[in-house]
């Protein structure tokens, strides 16, 4: 598939996206941190959560590591300001690790809606890393929920469908969505 047949695939699944507001009227846009998750219930959910987790607790980590290097770097060249504010931003990564790694995982069950990717972009230009995402609705609680792209593989975003069973992962701060066949 060459760039111009995926920029249409994109175009076509943002057009779906764009209508999905009719096709679930009653539905409140929500963020995933506004399900309603509980504690793993087998050891399928587990193994998907500790799996999940542990990729982006790697991501994080290594981030925080490259900016507090930075920001050492730029204390020892004498970018005072510089150092303060990448010092900060590693200091909010440094929290997402640790939350990350603290945490007990949660789950919240939903359906698939809609999936879309999108490319990573890296310096400042789109690269060929893409990032996938699926939108879930959850009709379990007393209000029917819907939450526009959280996370996901490529693995399971080539098997989601509309109406697939999705398996979100709370892991800290992480949110993670992972197909579920149990």
């Amino acid at each position: 598939m060459n760039r111009f047949d995926q920029i249409n695939e994109n175009l076509l699944n943002l057009q779906k996206l764009n209508e999905l507001p009719a096709k679930y009227v009653g539905y409140k846009s929500v963020l995933p941190s506004q399900f309603e998750y509980h504690d793993i219930e087998n050891e399928e959910q587990e193994k998907i959560a500790k799996e999940i987790g542990n990729q982006k607790l790697l991501i994080i980590a290594i981030a925080t590591i490259a900016f507090g290097a930075s920001s050492l770097l730029a204390f020892i060249t004498g970018n005072t300001v510089l150092g303060i504010v990448i010092l900060l931003i590693t200091a909010v990564l440094l929290y997402l690790s640790i939350s990350t790694i603290t945490s007990k995982p949660k789950v919240a069950f939903g359906k698939a809606v809609w999936k879309n990717w999108d490319y990573a972009r890296t310096n400042g230009r789109i690269g060929n890393n893409k990032i996938y995402y699926v939108s879930v609705i959850n009709d379990d609680g007393p209000e029917k929920l819907i939450c526009s792209r959280i996370q996901t593989t490529e693995a399971d975003y080539d098997r989601i469908e509309e109406g697939t069973p999705i398996l979100v992962i709370k892991k800290g701060t992480v949110y993670h969505a992972s197909v579920y066949d149990k």
